[in-house]
C-alpha cells in the first residue's frame, strides 16, 4: 500500500499540470492507489484545491453544468471568507442555466433558488458568494412561478453561454492563484537542484585544495 501522502503529492502534480487533459487527468487520478478515509479528511487544502478545480474544467469542457457544479463552487468558497464576485457570478450563472433547461421549471427554482441560493442570501458573509445580482435574479426566478411571459423571456435566454464565460473566468483566476505556489513534488524537486549544485561545488572545492 503506498503511502497517502506520496498518493496525494502524485495526485497534486498531474491534477495541477495544464497539459495533461481533464480525462486522462481522471484516469492517471483514477490509477492512483487509494489511502484510507481517514487519510483522505486530512489531504491538503492544495490537493483537494486541484481536485475541485479539475472537476470545474470538466464540467466546462462537455459542458456539463449540474447541482455537481454548484457544490464545486460551494466547496472552493468554503475556506475564503471574502467575497468573490467570480465565483459568485459563476455560481449565479449556472444556476440560472440549470433552472432555465430543467424540464421542470417550478420545481427546478425551487430546488436551485428558493432553496439552495435562498440559503445563500440568508446569510450573505457565510459563503462568499451572495450579490445584489444574485437576490435580483431570485425574485425573478420566483415572480416567473406565476408569470408564464416572464417565464418564457428566461427560458429563452442564452444562459449556457452565459455561464460557460462565467466559469472559464472563474476557473483562470483559481488557477492562475493556485499557480503562484508550486506543488510539494516541484518544490522537491527545485531543492533537490540546489542540494546536488551545493555538493558539486563542495567537491570541487575540496578537489582544488587536494
Amino acid at each position: 500500500m503506498a503511502d497517502p501522502t506520496t498518493v496525494y503529492w502524485m495526485a497534486e502534480f498531474l491534477l495541477r499540470e495544464r497539459t495533461i487533459s481533464d480525462d486522462l487527468a481522471s484516469a492517471l487520478f483514477g490509477a492512483l492507489p487509494s489511502p484510507s478515509a481517514s487519510a483522505s479528511s486530512s489531504a491538503a487544502p492544495s490537493v483537494r484545491r486541484a481536485i475541485l478545480l479539475r472537476g470545474l474544467s470538466s464540467d466546462l469542457s462537455r459542458p456539463r453544468f449540474s447541482p455537481r457544479t454548484l457544490r464545486l463552487i460551494e466547496l472552493l468558497q468554503h475556506h475564503n471568507a471574502r467575497s468573490n464576485p467570480l465565483a459568485s457570478n459563476a455560481y449565479l450563472s449556472v444556476a440560472t442555466y440549470i433552472v432555465t433547461s430543467a424540464p421542470d421549471f417550478a420545481s427546478a427554482v425551487s430546488s436551485i433558488f428558493l432553496r439552495r441560493i435562498g440559503g445563500i442570501l440568508k446569510f450573505p458573509d457565510a459563503s462568499g458568494l451572495a450579490s445584489d445580482r444574485m437576490k435580483t435574479v431570485a425574485e425573478e426566478m420566483a415572480a416567473a412561478l406565476t408569470d408564464p411571459v416572464l417565464r418564457a423571456e428566461m427560458v429563452g435566454r442564452n444562459t449556457l453561454k452565459e455561464a460557460m464565460e462565467a466559469v472559464r473566468d472563474f476557473l483562470e483566476k483559481e488557477r492562475e492563484e493556485m499557480e503562484l505556489q508550486p506543488c510539494f513534488l516541484e518544490t522537491a524537486a527545485q531543492m533537490s537542484e540546489c542540494f546536488i549544485q551545493l555538493f558539486y561545488e563542495i567537491f570541487c572545492f575540496v578537489i582544488c585544495y587536494l
